[in-house]
């Protein structure tokens, strides 16, 4: 479910969705919110505008990026019309709806904190929920996974195959039909927030981690990988993510 790519009101797709029983749709409301609030609140008495975000950008990229701030606020607009309590309401609901959070950054998140016997269950629900958004909010968990499970010392090559899963994701993502052209809505966040302009959501992704960080070649395997495993509809785990080197004990 991808209503939100390239979709002009991102206001009308959280108001279409924002609702919904399913948590698939509410999250792509989320993504709409998200894109737009706060990035695009003025302060107090000044009127909305992108230009303080322009202004604050580097020369480097800088037209390309402008162009980014500048249609993705045409794409705020109607959200920015409303009053700041009203979209604060709006903030607090999603925050405590955990539905409406991408179980992948739940994951992160969990790995974070420390509550490990919740991040299987999550990457198991983001690989399987037939959501493409879900599959690329895991990207960067794997490397983190890595790290977690290094107990001081960390293998390189085991670091080198998460971050080519992390670059991957993304590209999995794309291929099970997110919308990844340079004019989506993740695209334009790269470009705007990130100054990864070039290619689609993929190359700016892969991008991410500098080059000759990643082999693309590693990249492409995993991403082989990964869409024939989510494609085979089978139940999927951590241990699908990132294999465990031999000899060592699944964890988380």
């Amino acid at each position: 479910m991808d209503s939100d790519a390239n979709a002009q009101d991102l206001r009308r797709i959280y108001d279409d969705y924002a609702g919904s029983s399913d948590p698939r749709q509410r999250r792509v409301a989320a993504r709409a919110f998200a894109a737009c609030i706060p990035a695009f609140i003025p302060n107090a008495g000044e009127t909305p505008s992108p230009e303080p975000l322009i202004n604050s950008l580097p020369s480097a990229g800088r037209a390309e990026r402008e162009m980014a701030y500048r249609t993705l606020f045409a794409r705020c607009h109607a959200f920015l019309t409303e009053r700041r309590d009203t979209l604060g309401a709006m903030q607090d609901q999603m925050q405590r709806d955990t539905g409406s959070q991408e179980p992948g950054l739940r994951a992160q998140e969990a790995l974070l904190a420390g509550r490990l016997d919740q991040v299987g269950p999550l990457v198991s629900e983001a690989l399987s929920s037939a959501d493409p958004a879900a599959v690329a909010a895991l990207s960067g968990l794997t490397e983190r996974l890595v790290q977690s499970r290094g107990a001081g010392t960390v293998d390189a090559s085991s670091l080198l195959r998460a971050r080519a899963v992390d670059a991957a994701l993304p590209a999995v993502a794309c291929d099970l039909g997110l919308d990844c052209g340079f004019q989506s809505l993740r695209a334009l966040q790269l470009c705007a927030v990130e100054g990864l302009c070039d290619g689609d959501v993929a190359a700016r992704m892969q991008a991410r981690y500098g080059q000759g960080a990643v082999a693309p070649a590693a990249v492409d395997a995993e991403r082989t990988r990964l869409e024939a495993l989510i494609r085979s509809g089978r139940p999927l785990t951590v241990a699908d993510l990132l294999p465990q080197p031999e000899g060592r004990p699944p964890n988380p």
